[in-house]
């Protein structure tokens, strides 16, 4: 696994830590020494020269990191703006794929509704000993699996135009099965 690189931002930070630090290590050093002698005086003034040093460097990586951190917030809005652009386009997919899918689910509903009434006249014309009182139905079922073979065939285009490969091969089945009953409706 290859190694994380250190981003400006982490290394600005980092070494304002450490001027930090170092900046309270000086003073406190400094609070201990004594005034009392001549080599307290030097490390005194020894010390308060680094201090001064440190001081600046805090100072400047205020700046540094001020800017850094500006930085990293434009990087963080352009982030943002492009998650939001693609939050649309896949809100917008998921319409449209959920839309194609209620409308499968209606077809096949009307497709089951459409099989029962037909196996009901089916039954019925049986039980009555002769196929006259299927034959008034004939119509309406053929018309209503026309429609619905129109709408699987659309269900099927569809879902090509929107690759939605399972469904437009569901579709593509349902069509076929439809085609099925039709054929067999013809045959009565």
């Amino acid at each position: 696994m290859g190694q994380k690189t250190i981003s400006r931002f982490l290394e600005v930070a980092t070494a304002f830590d450490n001027d930090v630090q170092e900046l309270e290590r000086l003073a406190h050093q400094l609070s201990e020494v004594r005034f009392d002698k001549e080599s307290g005086l030097l490390r005194a003034q020894k010390l308060m020269g680094h201090f001064a040093d440190c001081g600046a460097r805090v100072g400047s990586g205020v700046e540094v990191l001020a800017s850094e951190l500006d930085s990293m917030r434009t990087r963080a809005e352009v982030a943002a703006e492009l998650v939001a652009g693609r939050m649309e386009e896949f809100q917008s997919r998921q319409a449209e794929v959920q839309a194609i899918l209620a409308r499968f689910q209606r077809l096949g509903e009307s497709a089951q509704s459409l099989t029962l009434r037909i196996a009901d006249a089916k039954k019925n014309a049986l039980a009555a000993g002769g196929s006259e009182p299927i034959s008034n139905y004939l119509p309406e079922f053929d018309l209503r699996l026309a429609t619905l073979l129109n709408e699987a065939e659309a269900l099927r285009e569809a879902a090509k135009i929107s690759e939605m490969k399972n469904l437009e091969k569901n579709a593509d089945l349902l069509s076929r099965s439809l085609n099925e009953a039709h054929a067999r409706l013809k045959s009565m």
